[in-house]
């Protein structure tokens, strides 16, 4: 949230637009080296001031739909920073290519190589990526904004018309709208999304980050409930590991093995829809990836289906593992899909797929992933299911902890 007192009611939308209207003219120059400019990297999350740390191994470009593969290599190819076009990775869904950078490169060489791909016709845009321990962000030509209550239709429009922005989409769970950038050549998303919050007009505005986050370990979905040492632990798994170093299910399932009415989202890269432990176990959820309501994953992503099994799989039924609540039900979201090793997603489906959680009956969001910087869009979200899931009285939001074997903050 902004820092409080920021508004003054004495001022009208329109009157606001005013006082703004001579930053907003000079957001609109175009800047003459390109959308990057600076290595000034920087957005705002809760009122804080978050940096970014530059990447030196990769930039991200989009290229123009039409731009055949043979005239991207020859554009990658003649920019001296960059090795060869055979050691890009594509992005499915977001049509976003990652260029390797050469090592030993400096900033200013990084920030010269960006500008130099956005002054190319056949480029939409060219942005750094970002690296933070747990994860990597990458800049597209989209930022998440949330307008003040008392801002009209009509006052969004005008004010995005003034900064050439475009409403990409409306998320129908929440109030907020994924905007586009409509020249990302020559207007940096960042320094949009960073104007966009210093608005009175605005209560956030976050870039909508594409995350690579390290998908968090879990039990692998094995055939033998004594392999799932976690639920009970008599030191099988390593051998003459440490006894009772669990959760107790089996003490925990004397009492209570859950209820169907109670349902558990997973919020995570898809659940196999016909998997035999979970086939009977499931309520409707979504697949924000695909923007439907089919959250089967892709390929051999398991991990959202291994989590789903965890929480609640058939028990007692001579096949697969034990669900720690087993009476329970399961509502699979997808909000992202593994690879080259991590998971890629949007932070718009982060945010979404928590929210549509809480908004569809959910009682428990289970999250399985966590990494890089903050976002309000994804805080907010969070808030929502604590605050009105439930009917009213609040979802359960758990996360993992990670993979990294540091403290949770």
């Amino acid at each position: 949230m902004k820092p409080q007192g920021k508004k003054n009611p004495l001022f009208s939308p329109f009157v606001l637009l005013s006082i703004v209207y001579s930053v907003i003219l000079v957001a609109n120059v175009k800047p003459a080296c390109g959308a990057v400019s600076d290595n000034n990297f920087y957005y705002y999350s809760s009122g804080r001031k978050i940096t970014l740390p530059l990447s030196k191994e990769m930039v991200a470009v989009r290229f123009k739909p039409e731009v055949t593969l043979g005239e991207q290599k020859t554009i990658v190819e003649s920019q001296g920073t960059l090795p060869s076009f055979s050691e890009r990775k594509e992005l499915p869904v977001f049509k976003i290519t990652l260029l390797s950078l050469r090592q030993v490169i400096t900033e200013e060489t990084i920030i010269q190589t960006i500008d130099s791909l956005n002054a190319n016709e056949d480029v939409e845009f060219a942005n750094p990526v970002f690296d933070f321990p747990d994860a990597e962000l990458t800049l597209t030509d989209e930022f998440i904004v949330k307008f003040s209550p008392s801002v009209t239709e009509k006052e969004i429009e005008s004010f995005n018309a003034l900064n050439n922005v475009e409403i990409a989409r409306k998320e129908k769970w929440a109030d907020w709208y994924v905007l586009r950038v409509k020249d990302p050549q020559n207007m940096n998303t960042l320094k949009m999304s960073n104007l966009y919050y210093k608005s009175p007009l605005t209560e956030f505005s976050v870039p909508n980050f594409v995350r690579r986050l390290e998908p968090m370990s879990v039990t692998l979905n094995d055939t033998y409930f004594q392999q799932q040492w976690a639920l009970h632990n008599v030191g099988q798994i390593p051998p003459g590991g440490t006894q009772d170093a669990d959760i107790d299910a089996p003490e925990g399932w004397e009492i209570s093995t859950g209820s169907p009415d109670i349902v558990i989202a997973i919020i995570d890269e898809g659940v196999d829809l016909t998997h035999e432990d979970l086939v009977n176990k499931l309520v409707a959820g979504y697949d924000y990836v695909e923007g439907d309501n089919d959250p089967t994953p892709w390929g051999d992503d398991a991990h959202g289906t291994a989590c789903a099994g965890l929480a609640a799989a058939q028990t007692n039924n001579a096949t697969g593992v034990a669900g720690v609540a087993w009476d329970c039900k399961i509502m699979p979201i997808r909000i992202a899909y593994g690879y080259g090793g991590g998971w890629w997603t949007y932070d718009e489906w982060l945010a979404g797929g928590i929210q549509w959680a809480a908004y569809h009956g959910a009682d428990i969001l289970s999250n399985s992933w966590g990494g890089g910087s903050p976002s309000d869009a994804i805080t907010e979200a969070v808030q929502y299911a604590k605050n009105y899931g439930r009917g009213g009285k609040g979802c359960v939001v758990v996360f993992a902890t990670g993979n990294s074997g540091s403290y949770v903050a």
